[in-house]
């Protein structure tokens, strides 16, 4: 069954376990924290996502694509996933 969860990441490189298979489906910031949406199905086997989230003017994994930008106060996050 295909249910959607929220998970907070870190202005970091962070890894979350999630299903095989999961995909992200929005990025936004809720209670000042970037935060992602991701769609699952949540029977299946489960392994680590990478993700990494970096400011306007840092620079960017070259092993990542781009997922999404969240503004908190004056700063804007920009979140890639790793691959």
């Amino acid at each position: 069954m295909k249910t959607i969860y929220k998970y907070n990441l870190e202005v970091t490189v962070c890894t979350i376990e999630l299903p095989i298979g999961s995909k992200v489906v929005c990025v936004h910031e809720q209670n000042l924290v970037p935060t992602i949406w991701v769609e699952q199905e949540t029977t299946k086997l489960k392994t680590d996502f990478m993700f990494c989230v970096v400011g306007t003017g840092q620079s960017i994994p070259e092993d990542g694509f781009y997922i999404g930008t969240c503004f908190i106060g004056p700063n804007v996050w920009h979140v890639y996933q790793k691959l």
